[in-house]
Parts: structure tokens; sequence; C-alpha cells
């Protein structure tokens, strides 16, 4: 968006489009796929759109799913929660505040979702949850700027009706979550390492000699 902004608005000149990137380090941080009855979400809590995103979560999507699996576990965590949202109880919801290791707790569960319905530019969490192997269930808002195909290396669901089947749908398909994982780890090394990135940039420079 914001490269064909400054293209139709009569700049000339050269540009280069350079996403988000991690610098995380694969090799070391990588575990095995194992599926879980559990689900999570990880990001900053002094956003509002991520408030926003999941407070609709659980009055919309929530109350469905755990119907469906009254085993499945929701993990939130994020760092400054707001008391009243730490303190809350809702049943299988287990709010953490801010975690000591977040690529650690990304893993330890089989799906993250990103219930984003605001907010621009690109979210490095879905990301680093992809360079990991995780299946990410996203908004549009959410996915925004990322290269990924539904369900294919990320899921996009916007309706909490979409996220509901598409959530059902893959908890009770793990080899697919797996695919999905296996996708989007192979789609974040390719295209958003910081390795990657910084030799666009390196060229695009040496273009402009």
């Amino acid at each position: 968006k914001d490269l064909n902004f400054y293209k139709n608005n009569s700049y000339k000149g050269k540009l280069a489009m350079v996403p988000a990137g991690t610098n995380l380090n694969i090799s070391t941080s990588i575990k095995p796929f194992v599926p879980s009855n559990s689900i999570c979400f990880l990001g900053s809590m002094e956003w509002l759109p991520n408030i926003q995103g999941i407070e609709w979560y659980l009055e919309k999507v929530w109350p469905s799913l755990v119907k469906k699996f009254p085993d499945l576990i929701f993990h939130i965590a994020g760092k400054n929660m707001p008391d009243e949202m730490k303190n809350r109880k809702i049943k299988g919801v287990h709010f953490h505040g801010m975690v000591n290791n977040a690529s650690e707790f990304m893993q330890a569960h089989s799906i993250m979702v990103v219930p984003l319905l605001s907010g621009g530019g690109m979210r490095v969490k879905i990301i680093e949850a992809m360079a990991l192997g995780q299946c990410v269930i996203s908004t549009s808002i959410g996915a925004e700027g990322i290269e990924a195909k539904h369900l294919k290396e990320i899921a996009i669901a916007d309706t909490p009706e979409q996220i509901i089947n598409t959530t059902i749908h893959l908890l009770t398909n793990p080899s697919e979550v797996e695919l999905i994982g296996k996708n989007a780890q192979k789609l974040a090394i390719e295209k958003y390492s910081w390795e990657k990135l910084v030799r666009d940039i390196e060229k695009f420079y040496i273009e402009l000699k």
C-alpha cells in the first residue's frame, strides 16, 4: 500500500519495498510439532487494537469453540496486560501477562490466533511465529503485508463464523496444522529473514549509484 501510494502520487524516482522481518535463529529455536489442546495469542496489551481484538474474540468466537471442544485452552499473553483483563475468569482462558520466552510460548500451542480488527503495518509477531513453524489464524488486517496464501502458509478468517469453522477444521486435522506451519517457516526464511532483507536493501542502494 505504501509503495502504491507513492507511485500513484506522481513520485518518479526509484522505489524499493522492503517488508518487516525477523532475526530469529531458526536452528536453535524450532521444535518438532506436537498437537495440543491449546491455542494462543501473543501481543502487546498496551496497544488498543490488540485489546479490542481479544475482547471481540472472547465474546464472538471463544464460546462456540469451547462448546465444541470443552477441554480446549486459550492462552493469552502480552506485556502491560491490564489488571482487569488479567483477573477475569473465563472458562478455558488463561491470562499470562508478559512471558519470559516468546518463542517457547508460541510453540507450546497448536495454533496462534491474531484477531485484529484495526491497525496498520505488518505484524512482526506473525513473521516470528511463521519462522518457528507455527500455524497462524489471522484476520485480513492482521496478515496485511505478508505474502502468505490462505491454508497454505496461514489461515485467513475475518468473521466469527469463519474463525470458528477454520479453527474447528484445523484442530480436527493436526496434519494440516503441521503442514501449514512447515510452509510458513519456509516462506518466512525465504522472504522475511533479516539477512535476505539486508541484501535487498544493499541491491537497491547499488542500483542508485
